[in-house]
């Protein structure tokens, strides 16, 4: 994409969620609920689509296309209650915390969840009244078109979420950009530290999930390896392992890799 582009992106989000703000919840929840069904419709084709682009197992990306239904369904239903004013006790005659949208919220996502990171962030997100643009992993851009086609195809204004297919370097274009009024990520330590100085440098809220670094002192099993590795950002980006250990994790690893080999829904399988 040119920057061009993703400027047209970017103010044709902000334009949609004027819009969208003044929608009852009643209309919004209508719109999730069918994004909802469409994935539960869809769930072993959006499945194929992560296993073709990022290598996650064919049960593995049906569940999280299944998870993501839940969340919209769940949104759909609750929204209106989470969100309603607090009433708050001051000395004046009323007083109460109001939850007003945010506008246009650009969310930069990582390829290990595509469809889950996303869908937890956009359904809220968009039953409180915002727009998204969505920054997704250069690895998982299919994943990100896929998405957006669920939102337009669930009756959402056609540009309320929009997938911008560009580099990280346009990053910090983007936030700074006057359509954006909130930056969310979900990324590695230096990627989040580099996105918050950016974000606060123009005044712009931000939110932040990050990897978490931890010690593995006991052996690995097959689903730990096969599940957790390189997917879940709790994970550790560093292992530090006891000596005693390595020949453990060589011989589990090769058992790993036999049985990854022989598992018909295996991206692996038949290669």
């Amino acid at each position: 994409w040119t920057w061009k582009k993703g400027d047209r992106v970017l103010g044709a989000a902000a334009e949609a969620q004027r819009a969208w703000r003044r929608t009852a919840f009643e209309e919004r929840a209508g719109h999730l609920k069918q994004a909802g069904e469409i994935l539960r419709k869809n769930a072993e084709e959006y499945g194929e689509l992560m296993a073709h682009e990022m290598g996650k197992p064919l049960a593995q990306g049906k569940a999280e296309a299944e998870k993501c239904a839940w969340a919209c369904e769940y949104y759909a239903e609750h929204a209106a209650r989470l969100l309603a004013p607090e009433m708050v006790e001051t000395d004046a005659a009323k007083s109460f915390v109001a939850f007003e949208p945010l506008g246009t919220v650009l969310a930069i996502m990582p390829w290990n969840f595509p469809f889950w990171q996303v869908f937890r962030f956009a359904a809220p997100a968009l039953m409180a009244g915002n727009a998204a643009v969505l920054k997704h992993a250069s690895n998982v851009f299919g994943c990100a078109l896929a998405i957006e086609q669920i939102f337009r195809k669930a009756g959402f204004p056609k540009d309320l979420l929009r997938a911008a297919l560009v580099g990280s370097k346009r990053v910090k274009k983007m936030i700074q950009h006057p359509a954006v009024r909130a930056v969310t990520l979900t990324g590695s330590t230096p990627a989040g530290g580099a996105v918050a100085s950016q974000a606060g440098a123009v005044l712009k809220p931000f939110t932040r999930e990050q990897e978490r670094v931890s010690y593995a002192t006991a052996r690995m099993d097959f689903y730990h390896v096969t599940f957790l590795s390189g997917q879940v950002m709790v994970v550790a980006g560093t292992i530090v392992l006891l000596i005693g250990f390595i020949n453990v994790i060589r011989r589990d690893t090769r058992h790993m890799l036999r049985r990854i080999e022989h598992t018909p829904d295996s991206p692996r399988a038949g290669s």
